[in-house]
């Protein structure tokens, strides 16, 4: 500061504070960094010559300008000192992923965000407690971040980690899913049978469901058997549970959700380390399909910065208005009772939803969206058997259901259409689909905001959506 500007210094803190307690968060989202963005910031230059004859609010608003553009400028290259996480979701697995490696650098970043309370270089069982007490207090979104992890961090986390650790995990999931005080069979722990009466129907429909929650759970993955966990087979009913909870939050209204923990558990006993090592090779060879590719996970393993990342389009962005009405009239608990679609798992019914409602493809980002998969995802058709003729009745059964409830919402509008048109009106919207582990964001031009639908609240946020276990938004931008 040139010495004749001296007496100056206390204007220049107050427009200082200004522009960085009231104008830079503004100025961030103007240079590009989303509302919901985290930006965690330990040291930033910014050079700017600041004109002090124009008024406090003209300088204030140049000066967040300058210290956004440097802020946006130095998170597009490998910078150590800021760190940008485009939501929770991705920071939560970020924690994860590096912990689980030793990398602690980005421990000071944690701590801004109110995540990480250790040292950076406290012991792996330490540490394995913390992210496992971080996950806990994140409750909706801690099995997509652990299953975006991998395989290797939750190893890692069950060899070294308490078991109390994990049932404190266990119960903060369960209770978000809001099936507090669920406990999977006592008979678990006494080693007694998994589905008694003989293979009924039911209990192939139980073993069918196990063999899915096998197939795609990145904890079942990581679980090497019994004998491997230190804590021992009193902790694989907890894994069990999560892993079904990973998959098919759904299955925790279906009576028929302790068989299926029952089963799970008896297969992590069963699995050998041979048979480990030839699943992994297996995977390692088909681009490991069980662990799913997500975008922070992409952005972990090529170091790119964390915030960037594509978006997906799709005609049928409106689809997820109906997400609001599937909650409303207790759509899960509906599919779950029925018989017809009971050897399904539930990802797959209300995929199959979403494509009767909007006549979307399987692989539309929306169907997917639909069912709590990100667009990268694997369809759920791709892994089950074609749809039968008793099972796509039972599914046009619970689209009139949605149907019925929206032509309700509408009855009294000026101009009310007929069913067909209606869904088509509402769904057939162009959107963006944003995703993270746990975390759905489905972006609509600005121009889309109807008044319609406001008023009719099916615009409004889901949230966190219990019986897909993740949190869905919706933006104009």
């Amino acid at each position: 500061m040139p010495g004749h500007h001296w007496h100056d210094r206390d204007r220049i803190g107050r427009i200082f504070d200004a522009a960085v307690h009231d104008l830079l968060e503004r100025a961030l989202i103007d240079s590009g960094v989303a509302p919901n963005e985290d930006v965690c910031i330990r040291h930033v230059a910014s050079f700017i010559t600041l004109r002090l004859s124009n008024t406090d609010a003209a300088v204030a608003r140049a000066w967040s300008d300058a210290l956004a553009r440097a802020i946006r400028n130095a998170s597009r290259t490998e910078s150590a000192d800021i760190v940008r996480y485009r939501s929770r979701a991705q920071a939560l697995t970020d924690l994860t992923v590096r912990v689980a490696r030793r990398d602690r650098s980005r421990a000071w970043a944690w701590r801004q965000l109110q995540l990480w309370r250790c040292e950076p270089h406290v012991g792996d069982t330490l540490a394995a407690q913390e992210v496992l007490r971080v996950l806990a207090e994140n409750p909706a979104l801690a099995l997509p971040s652990l299953s975006a992890a991998g395989t290797d961090a939750i190893r890692m986390l069950v060899t070294s980690a308490p078991f109390d650790s994990w049932e404190a995990l266990c119960d903060a999931v369960l209770h978000i899913l809001s099936a507090p005080g669920w406990t999977a069979p006592p008979a678990l722990l006494a080693g007694g049978d998994l589905v008694a009466g003989g293979e009924s129907i039911r209990d192939l429909h139980v073993a069918a469901i196990a063999d899915h929650i096998l197939s795609r759970s990145v904890i079942a993955r990581a679980v090497q058997g019994g004998t491997s966990i230190p804590t021992g087979v009193q902790a694989l009913p907890t894994l069990a549970t999560l892993a079904l909870a990973e998959v098919e939050p759904t299955l925790f209204r279906d009576s028929r959700a302790p068989a299926i923990v029952s089963r799970l558990t008896r297969r992590f006993t069963e699995i050998s380390d041979k048979d480990i090592a030839r699943r992994d090779q297996a995977s390692s060879a088909t681009s490991n399909p069980a662990e799913p590719e997500t975008p922070v996970a992409r952005n972990l393993a090529e170091d790119r910065g964390d915030a960037d990342v594509d978006h997906v389009g799709t005609d049928y962005g409106g689809l997820l208005y109906l997400i609001n009405i599937v909650g409303t009239i207790e759509l899960p608990g509906v599919s779950a009772e029925m018989d017809l679609l009971a050897a399904r798992p539930p990802r797959w019914v209300f995929h199959q939803l979403a494509m009767v409602l909007s006549g979307c493809d399987a692989r539309d980002p929306a169907a997917l969206a639909f069912a709590g998969l990100a667009p990268d995802c694997e369809s759920p058709s791709e892994t089950q058997s074609p749809i039968t003729e008793a099972e796509a009745s039972a599914g046009d059964a619970l689209a009139a259901r949605v149907v019925d409830h929206l032509l309700l919402l509408f009855a009294h509008a000026d101009h009310a259409p007929s069913a067909g048109d209606l869904v088509s009106w509402l769904c057939e919207r162009p959107a963006q689909i944003v995703a993270d582990p746990g975390w759905i964001e489905v972006r609509f031009p600005l121009d889309a905001v109807d008044t319609a639908i406001r008023r009719r609240g099916l615009d409004l946020n889901p949230d966190f959506v219990r019986w897909l276990g993740v949190v869905m938004r919706f933006a104009y931008v």
